[in-house]
């Protein structure tokens, strides 16, 4: 099905990059390896509020660049075109800095 496949595509790429960030913030405060108590205390000091707001961004970043794409496909298909995978990437991506100030303001306003 068509209208799927770019947002699982979206978002199968964009679940390993935060996964790896998020790792990656934990690891520069000190410790190897962490249990759950160790994260929820991370994650309550200062330096994991600036991580988790950060790991919040790029989610809100990924999720307006997604549903852009799905939009473009959604938009294309009620004018009787077909958009592929590929091509609803593209429209998204020639229109990346626009959706992501609009996403901003939307986000600062709210």
């Amino acid at each position: 099905m068509q209208f799927g496949s770019t947002g699982n595509m979206v978002l199968f790429g964009a679940v390993p990059v935060i996964m790896a960030k998020t790792t990656e913030l934990v690891g520069r405060c000190g410790n190897a390896v962490l249990s759950d108590v160790d994260i929820a205390l991370f994650f309550a000091g200062p330096f994991g509020w600036v991580s988790a707001v950060a790991i919040g961004a790029v989610w809100l970043a990924i999720l307006a660049l997604e549903q852009t794409s799905l939009l473009a496909t959604v938009a294309a298909r009620s004018n009787g075109m077909q958009l592929g995978t590929l091509e609803s990437l593209r429209f998204t991506a020639r229109r990346s800095l626009t959706i992501l100030r609009v996403a901003g303001r939307l986000i600062a306003a709210s």
